[in-house]
């Protein structure tokens, strides 16, 4: 019996990542309570490096202009500029590429045009990041 317990614990700590799949329901709920809806222009990018074995991490530090302002509860208005930070993540396949899971956000490059859904970052001057999981960007 016990070995049963420790194989389907095993199960669920190795599979779930598998299931982890945002609903399209839950991604739209996010976006809808989103502080920013915004169209933005990425006018810098920096990111690190933090991948280790089998997940690769990348964090990502972007400078992006206010193109236009569908909702904002912050008052960014038209050419305010803010700072996106947040954490390009995945357990990566033996093949190289991505294992099933959840929408994987990506790497912003400079002169990108894409509506963002944010929410800012308590206690950081004008930094925001994703508020819709790995659908907080449309290109």
């Amino acid at each position: 019996m016990k070995i049963l317990y420790f194989f389907f614990i095993f199960l669920i700590a190795h599979l779930s990542p598998v299931f982890a799949v945002e609903s399209p329901q839950l991604s739209e709920k996010l976006r809808q309570n989103a502080e920013e809806h915004l169209k933005v222009e990425v006018i810098h990018v920096e990111h690190q490096n933090f991948s280790h074995q089998a997940y690769v991490e990348i964090y990502v530090k972007a400078r992006v202009k206010v193109l236009s302002v569908k909702r904002s509860r912050n008052a960014l208005k038209y050419n305010y500029q803010i700072n996106l930070n947040y954490l390009h993540h995945y357990k990566q396949q033996e093949d190289g590429k991505p294992a099933p899971g959840p929408s994987i956000l990506p790497i912003l490059e400079n002169g990108q045009i894409l509506i963002v859904f944010l929410n800012k970052i308590e206690g950081m001057r004008n930094t925001y990041k994703p508020a819709a999981l790995g659908r907080s960007f449309q290109f």
